[in-house]
């Protein structure tokens, strides 16, 4: 719980300007039968333009070389209604598993879990 106490004073409080993705790499077929997996990097950029990597359980800052992709609704193929650019951050909470989740301010949800490959969840709360 250390390490999402660090990671809540972090970003709490702050506004979430942008959100970045690396190339995807993959697929990869390691379970016949269901989707492919596919890696990659997820990448906040915060008010004061710094820019943080995260993942399923950690926060770190974004260093890398190479191109990053702006994440919007149309190429991740989200709902038009799901408004993340410009909110901010109320909350991280970490679940029983160590998993981070970000709260917005208009009630939407983003985690970036590593269980079959990366997956990135933008959802609103009900």
């Amino acid at each position: 719980m250390a390490d999402a106490e660090k990671y809540r004073r972090l970003v709490k409080g702050k506004t979430l300007t942008n959100l970045f993705f690396t190339k995807q790499d993959g697929p990869y077929d390691y379970r016949p039968g269901i989707h492919p997996a596919y890696f990659f990097s997820t990448i906040m950029e915060l008010g004061d333009k710094s820019q943080w990597a995260f993942d399923s359980d950690s926060i770190f800052e974004w260093k890398a070389a190479g191109a990053l992709i702006e994440l919007t609704n149309e190429n991740w193929d989200l709902p038009a209604a799901l408004i993340f650019k410009g909110q901010t951050i109320v909350d991280l909470t970490e679940d029983e598993e160590r998993n981070l989740t970000f709260h917005l301010g208009n009630g939407i949800t983003i985690a970036h879990t590593t269980d079959y490959g990366d997956q990135l969840l933008i959802r609103k709360l009900d």
